[in-house]
């Protein structure tokens, strides 16, 4: 039970970016930082859902950094995708942040429900598909091949 004490509080604020490519960018809020003596933020996990959240599947299962953005690539088309994020430490791993506004990816593209999502990628100064903090984390999906959804924690999954 000390386990629970130690371990982070969730993030919040998951932004989703279309990059484009037939992926998703994502940056959230992480936790705030532990009180001194408490165990660093090491990593964070991310989970999907194609089915309005009524269950999840695992997306990146560590991210192995403690930078809060990611990219999930291989959308399959014609699904409303919702994310979460937990933040991991050496205490284990936290709650799940809410889930993030419904991204939708259509055959022709990647649309989105959340109406100031347009303005900002319309924007010719716009940084919102670069990552705030440089590279995806090492060792996600980002920087190797694309994590396709239908994945679940590597077994394939159907449609």
């Amino acid at each position: 039970h000390l386990a629970n004490l130690h371990r982070p509080t969730a993030p919040s604020d998951i932004t989703c970016v279309p990059d484009g490519a037939g992926g998703v960018h994502l940056w959230w809020k992480p936790p705030p930082p532990p009180p001194c003596g408490e165990p660093e933020l090491a990593a964070f996990q991310l989970r999907f859902s194609i089915d309005g959240g009524v269950s999840w599947q695992v997306g990146i299962e560590n991210t192995d950094s403690p930078e809060p953005c990611a990219r999930v690539g291989n959308l399959s088309p014609g699904h409303a995708y919702l994310f979460m994020v937990a933040a991991i430490n050496a205490a284990g791993m936290g709650d799940f942040s809410p889930p993030s506004p419904p991204l939708h990816h259509s055959p022709d593209g990647i649309t989105t429900a959340v109406p100031s999502l347009n303005s900002i990628l319309s924007s010719p100064h716009s940084s919102a598909v670069s990552s705030p903090h440089g590279s995806p984390p090492h060792g996600s999906p980002a920087r190797g091949a694309p994590l396709p959804p239908s994945m679940v924690a590597g077994s394939p999954k159907g449609p």
